[in-house]
């Protein structure tokens, strides 16, 4: 008799280490965020490796990265679990000059970046510099900016909006390559892709 397939277990049972998520963001993996609490941190951590990767080319040499969102949910002070302070890590390890931006959570950032990453005091400030800002809650401080606010004096910016919830002026303006986080860029590989899997 063929042997008995072993049952699946439901992904809130599975046990999550950080090598694995590493390895599933590597190859291009979505992985929920209900996973088992036991190990929260690291998925985080592997969610913010993946997004570092993809949006590394976008920065320029010697550009500064914003990070907008440093608290785990708006309206918050709490960072730990924050994707905020965690990308804002991987992106300094990565070697970004890194500056973030949160209304209630900059001091408990500075604690976690230590000397890692640069906390503003306003978000005048951690805009000034920035080739490439990235928006990482959907907090209404970063919801009413414009385009203006993101360009200020640069010719152009880059724009990864994690949420996908900024202004329609920041999101249709020529200046400013905005990236939606989670939408796909490019419909003619996405349909290649797609029609291989479909072949099989």
């Amino acid at each position: 008799m063929p042997e008995r397939a072993k049952p699946i277990r439901p992904m809130s049972q599975v046990k999550v280490t950080a090598s694995k998520i590493s390895t599933y963001c590597e190859r291009g993996a979505i992985v929920p965020q209900r996973i088992a609490p036991v190990e929260r941190a690291p998925l985080n951590i592997g969610m913010s490796i993946a997004i570092t990767t993809k949006i590394a080319p976008l920065l320029q040499a010697g550009q500064t990265a914003a990070v907008l969102g440093l608290s785990y949910k708006p309206l918050s002070h709490v960072v730990e679990e924050s994707q905020g302070v965690a990308l804002a890590l991987a992106m300094a390890e990565a070697g970004m000059r890194v500056i973030g931006y949160d209304p209630l959570a900059s001091e408990g950032a500075r604690s976690a970046f230590r000397d890692k990453a640069l906390v503003a005091e306003s978000i005048d400030a951690a805009l000034v510099d920035a080739g490439l800002v990235v928006v990482t809650t959907p907090d209404e401080c970063f919801r009413s900016l414009k385009a203006d606010d993101f360009l200020g004096s640069k010719e152009s910016v880059t724009i990864v909006d994690c949420w996908r919830c900024l202004d329609p002026s920041v999101t249709n303006h020529p200046e400013i390559n905005y990236v939606p986080l989670g939408r796909c860029l490019d419909d003619a590989s996405a349909a290649s892709v797609l029609e291989a899997i479909w072949a099989n």
